[in-house]
């Protein structure tokens, strides 16, 4: 359910109705008021949580497919350039498009960063010539990635990154 949340924005982020999954939501932490220490209770919440996270997600993927086309086998770049750069951080790839639609017309390389490497699997990013390649490993190696970076560095909304501390200056959100 701590997913939950984060997940519902993004599929909010391609313009889709989110009433239903919210309501479903909700009917679902209300669930919580009501177990009895039973295990049959127990198991059918968690059931219910993992059906209706697999519905969202397969909702979000239709709706990635739908903008941006279908995904495809790519080599991805792991090096960079010495140029102005941005690193795009999370999983809303929505704000990646934001940034690239932002800079296209600028001479400042974009990098992707963990989940966001999935963008350049979509043939719709392959008109962004200022998107370059991936960079760092994940999250389990964030700290070292962010702070090598050459540049800032755009978390996307709804992302779950609690490092904004260590990199005051330098770390952007278009979250609240």
């Amino acid at each position: 359910l701590h997913d939950a949340l984060p997940i519902l924005l993004d599929y909010k982020s391609y313009d889709k109705d989110i009433s239903y999954f919210y309501k479903k939501l909700l009917e679902l932490l209300n669930s919580l008021n009501t177990v009895n220490n039973d295990k049959k209770d127990f198991k059918k919440i968690i059931s219910d949580s993992v059906a209706i996270n697999k519905e969202l997600m397969d909702k979000i993927r239709e709706a990635q497919i739908e903008r941006y086309g279908l995904q495809r086998e790519k080599i991805v770049s792991y090096s960079t350039t010495p140029s102005r750069a941005i690193l795009v951080v999370g999983s809303n790839i929505r704000e990646l498009e934001n940034v690239l639609e932002k800079v296209s017309d600028t001479d400042i390389d974009v990098y992707t960063h963990d989940d966001m490497i999935l963008a350049h699997t979509f043939p719709a990013f392959e008109k962004y010539k200022n998107l370059k390649g991936q960079y760092g490993q994940g999250i389990e190696n964030c700290l070292l990635d962010f702070s090598t970076f050459p540049g800032p560095i755009v978390l996307t909304a709804h992302s779950l990154y609690n490092v904004e501390n260590l990199y005051r200056g330098r770390l952007y959100t278009t979250d609240m």
